[in-house]
């Protein structure tokens, strides 16, 4: 999905200064545990499943969109995995933006070999091993995975509870 409509007013009225929005990231598993991630059109590198909430959307209901948009399947939420607070971001255009993102664990409800570019964001989907990433793999999907990773460490131990930085450390 390109930049919605909300942002590309708000920047109409406020040039290319900080912004502060609302994320999901997508911690898409297949049956054989892989994890499913996008080449993004705008970087080249391999990203998890990402977009930004819309006014008023719950972010679960946006990681469910942004899995459909992006990638033509549909999923199910298991875990409320993290929120974090991105670092400023600044964009090839100069625009700035700085997320409170939401990731959710999620498995695909349906045949997960129906994987399909939906949008224009992503030059290739795929599923990989965890262990076995390509090497242009985005540093925000490499943190994130390990958050994953910590979460799911705990989930053996019978501890689901969501994930936060208090003082830039992770709870």
């Amino acid at each position: 999905m390109p930049t919605p409509d909300f942002i590309l007013n708000l920047r109409n009225n406020i040039g290319h200064n900080l912004l502060w929005l609302i994320g999901v990231t997508a911690f898409i598993k297949n049956d054989r545990g892989e994890i499913l991630l996008a080449k993004r059109a705008d970087s080249g590198q391999w990203a998890l499943i990402s977009g930004i909430c819309e006014p008023g959307e719950n972010p679960a209901d946006t990681v469910i969109r942004e899995a459909q948009e992006e990638t033509c399947l549909s999923v199910c939420i298991e875990h409320f995995v993290c929120v974090s607070v991105s670092p400023i971001i600044t964009y090839p255009n100069n625009d700035k933006a700085q997320y409170l993102d939401h990731a959710f664990s999620c498995v695909v409800d349906g045949d997960s070999s129906k994987i399909a570019l939906g949008d224009n964001e992503n030059l290739d989907i795929r599923w990989f091993n965890v262990n076995n990433l390509p090497n242009n793999t985005a540093q925000t999907t490499l943190d994130r995975l390990q958050i994953l990773q910590k979460f799911e460490e705990n989930l053996k131990h019978n501890d689901c509870h969501t994930l936060y930085y208090l003082d830039t450390t992770l709870q």
